[in-house]
């Protein structure tokens, strides 16, 4: 068998070649990087409307009114127009709501994406959802390598144990080479307006249950007084804390989320999305109780499976849905169902 590096002389290249990029990108910090909103141009399609995030967290102004954040989950539940227009009724003048998320699970990049937004506007009130069954591994988000580079925020290191340092590191590594192609030319993954289509800004799920035929299909959502979608004692039979932290990757991030939430005074709600599998369920389970790590102005509201969708068969419910995601019937619906909470806490003082 021949050895896998023929000469000495060789060895010395490829050890220099392995310097050269383990250390790339804290070269490229050196250097000074491209703008921000260049890089989430770079990030693929797939991975959620990261181009149209680009677009509302540095070139768009002014303060916004709604933020629903988070994952796939939570922006395939919540109808930005229906929200829009209620809160626009709500204040009396054109209310801003903003709906944007990652696709697939990962705290660290959500974490970095607020922070990019709250740098640069004001955001009034955040929804947020984290559902139970989300991020059980401690590995960086699978898109981390595209948006995370080294030096844009150094204190995100603070408190994290060298060996998800190194986690966290090694994805900047494997980003570095893109990172330093980007300053020779611009990005090509989502390089016009139109290419951001693949995802809709909305979200905007017209398919059917794993496969399924779709019928757009409006129904009107049962009425619940905001106090009864709203955690309270009275409520509190209807919520069930799992008490099972996430790894402590992902806690550490979702630490900083919170206080970076408590900095910039935004108001927080979070709001229980029923998936497919909690169908009939009578309580909403969530996985940790959030006021203890987002602070006294945090809310929770939602509305058990069995009494958003009561008197509908199974195969009636899973008409709203596309997989776990809810599809534009199921996003109607819920958004329609949970806005008094909505509405509740963002005119509270």
């Amino acid at each position: 068998m021949l050895p896998a590096v023929s000469s000495s002389k060789n060895v010395t290249v490829l050890i220099g070649v392995m310097v050269v990029l383990l250390t790339l990108p804290v070269t490229l910090f050196w250097i000074g990087y491209p703008s921000k909103s260049e890089l989430y141009r770079g990030v693929t399609r797939e991975a959620g409307t990261f181009e149209t995030m680009g677009r509302a967290f540095f070139e768009e102004k002014g303060d916004v009114d709604l933020l629903v954040f988070g994952s796939s989950l939570v922006r395939a539940a919540m109808d930005g127009r229906m929200l829009e227009r209620e809160m626009s009724a709500e204040l009396g003048r054109p209310a801003k709501v903003l709906v944007v998320g990652v696709n697939w699970p990962g705290l660290d990049i959500q974490y970095f994406l607020l922070r990019d937004l709250l740098a640069h506007r004001r955001v009034r009130m955040a929804v947020l959802a984290l559902p139970v069954g989300q991020q059980n591994t401690a590995m960086p988000h699978v898109q981390s390598f595209r948006l995370v580079r080294y030096g844009d925020y150094p204190d995100a290191f603070e408190g994290l144990s060298f060996l998800n340092s190194a986690r966290l590191y090694s994805a900047m590594v494997l980003g570095a080479p893109r990172h330093a192609l980007s300053m020779v030319r611009a990005n090509r993954v989502a390089g016009t307006r139109a290419a951001d289509e693949f995802v809709r800004p909305d979200n905007e799920r017209e398919v059917g249950y794993y496969g399924d035929p779709y019928d757009y299909e409006p129904r009107q959502a049962p009425a619940f007084a905001a106090d009864c979608l709203l955690y309270s004692p009275k409520t509190a039979g209807t919520f069930a804390f799992e008490n099972e932290p996430f790894p402590e990757y992902h806690m550490h991030f979702l630490r900083r989320m919170g206080a970076l939430l408590q900095e910039h005074r935004v108001r927080t709600l979070f709001v229980n999305v029923p998936l497919d599998k909690d169908r009939g369920s009578k309580v909403m389970r969530e996985r940790l109780y959030w006021p203890d790590l987002f602070g006294p102005d945090t809310y929770m509201a939602g509305v058990p499976s069995a009494s958003l969708f009561e008197g509908l068969s199974d195969d009636e419910i899973l008409r709203f849905y596309a997989d776990q995601h809810l599809n534009r019937n199921g996003r109607e619906y819920f958004t329609a169902a949970v806005l008094p909470a909505i509405l509740d806490v963002h005119r509270r003082p």
